[in-house]
C-alpha cells in the first residue's frame, strides 16, 4: 500500500502531535502514531492513554490504498519525511514495515498493528461552539496560575471550566494565587452537559486545546463534554482528553472583597522594575526558589525591595494610593506572572487592593472587568 504526501503536511502532523506521547513511555505502541486511511486522506493519531490528538491530512492514494489497514508508525519517520527538501514524499506500508522515500532520501522502520492502538471510548452529552481566539484568550488568562505538579492536590493540575449566571467561567489556582476570567456563554454552553458544577481539564490537555484554538483564530472550535471526557475540534484536528475526576475547590471563597485600600500603577513600568530586582535576587541568592519582595508606599511612588544572601536591590515606580496602603510582602515571581498576563490582555494599569499586610491581594485592571487575580501575601524580613 502506498500514498504520497507533501513534506509540509507531514511536518504539520509531527508539529501538532509530537507533544502527546510521553518521553518516558513503557508501552511501545503508545509512543507511535496511528495511521488510519480515509477517502483521499490519512488520519494520524497520537495518545498517552489520557490524551488523544488526531489530525487528518490529504494524500495522493497509490497502489492498494483502499485496502490499507490501520498501522502504527514511529514518529521519527514522520518527522524525517517532513524535513526533506522535495515536492512530495512517498509512503509504502506493508504488514511489518513503513518506508518513506523522497529522491535519494529513504527512511524505513518496523511498524505495529493499528488494531492494537489504545483509543479513548468517546461518549458526550452535547456540543457547543466558541470562537478560537476567545477560547485561547480564556485559557491564556488563567493557565499561569495552575501548578505544573502537585502531588497531594492533583485536582489543581488543570483549569476549572463551568457555566454560571449565563457566563462561561474559567479559573485556576495553585493555592498561592488565583486567576479567573469569563465571557458571555456562547449559545449551547448553558445546556448539553455544560451547565454543571464545573469540570477540571488537565494541564496537558489545556496546552493542546489552547494551541488548537489559537490556530483556529476567528473560526469556531467545537467543544464536547462527557462525564469523563472533553473534546475540542477545529478544521481537520481533534483533541480528546480525560477530565480530572475530582471536585475543584470553592475558589470564589478566597476572593477578598474590595476594601478601597489600593495602589494603582503602570503595568509596563512595574514589570520592568520587578525584572530588575528579581534578577539581582536570583543571581545572588543561594536559595534560587526564594522570590519574596516588599512593596511599600513612599509618597507618590511604590518602592520594590528584595534582599538576598549576599546582596539587596531596590527600585520604584510612580503610583497612586488610596487609604493606608503601607507595605506588603509578596512573591515577586507570582506577582510578575499575574501582571504579565494582564498586560497580554491589553491592560496598561493595574490596581492592587488589600486590607492590610496579612490579607490576600486583589489585583484588577479597571478596564477589564472580566479578569481578576488574587495573590497571597508573604511575610518579609
Amino acid at each position: 500500500m502506498t500514498f504520497t504526501i507533501e513534506p509540509k503536511a507531514a511536518a504539520g502532523v509531527h508539529s501538532a502531535l509530537k507533544g502527546v506521547p510521553e518521553r518516558r513511555n513503557t508501552i511501545p505502541i503508545v509512543g507511535m502514531y496511528h495511521f488510519q486511511p480515509g477517502e483521499g486522506t490519512v488520519t494520524v493519531t497520537a495518545s498517552d492513554l489520557d490524551l488523544e490528538c488526531s489530525l487528518t491530512v490529504k494524500v495522493e492514494p497509490g497502489d492498494g490504498f483502499d485496502a490499507m489497514p490501520a498501522a502504527c508508525v514511529p514518529p521519527y519517520i514522520v518527522e524525517a519525511a517532513g524535513s526533506v527538501n522535495r515536492a512530495e514524499v512517498k509512503f509504502a506500508i506493508d504488514e511489518q514495515t513503513v518506508c518513506a522515500r523522497a529522491g535519494r532520501s529513504r527512511f524505513q522502520s518496523q511498524i505495529l498493528p493499528g488494531g492494537d492502538f489504545p483509543r479513548l471510548q468517546q461518549a458526550f452529552d452535547g456540543a457547543a461552539e466558541i470562537e478560537g481566539n476567545a477560547l485561547a484568550g480564556l485559557i491564556a488568562a488563567v493557565a499561569p496560575a495552575a501548578p505544573l505538579k502537585d502531588e497531594t492536590r492533583y485536582y489543581l493540575e488543570g483549569i476549572n471550566l463551568q457555566v454560571a449566571d449565563g457566563r462561561l467561567v474559567v479559573a485556576a489556582t495553585d493555592g498561592h494565587r488565583l486567576h479567573t476570567t469569563s465571557i458571555e456563554a456562547p449559545e449551547g454552553f448553558a445546556t448539553n452537559g455544560f451547565a454543571r458544577d464545573g469540570i477540571i481539564v488537565p494541564n496537558k490537555a489545556v496546552a493542546e486545546i489552547r494551541r488548537l484554538a489559537a490556530k483556529a483564530g476567528d473560526a469556531p472550535v467545537t467543544l464536547q463534554i462527557g462525564d469523563r471526557l472533553i473534546a475540542a475540534e477545529a478544521g481537520d484536528e481533534r483533541i480528546v482528553s480525560k477530565l480530572i475526576d475530582a471536585t475543584y475547590p470553592e475558589w470564589r471563597r478566597v476572593i477578598p472583597k474590595a476594601r478601597e485600600i489600593t495602589a494603582t500603577f503602570d503595568l509596563a513600568e512595574m514589570i520592568a522594575a520587578l525584572d530588575r530586582v528579581l534578577k539581582v535576587q536570583a543571581a545572588s541568592d543561594d536559595n534560587k526558589e526564594r522570590s519574596g519582595l516588599k512593596l511599600a508606599e513612599d509618597g507618590d511612588v511604590m518602592t520594590i525591595a528584595v534582599q538576598g544572601d549576599r546582596s539587596e536591590a531596590a527600585d520604584a515606580v510612580p503610583a497612586e494610593f488610596a487609604g493606608a496602603w503601607g507595605a506588603r510582602g509578596v512573591n515577586g515571581k507570582y506577582l510578575r506572572a499575574t501582571l504579565a498576563t494582564m498586560k497580554d490582555r491589553g491592560a496598561e494599569v493595574a490596581i492592587i487592593d488589600a486590607a492590610d499586610a496579612g490579607s490576600p491581594m486583589r489585583i484588577e485592571n479597571p478596564n477589564d472587568e472580566d479578569f481578576l487575580a488574587v495573590v497571597m501575601p508573604m511575610r518579609i524580613r
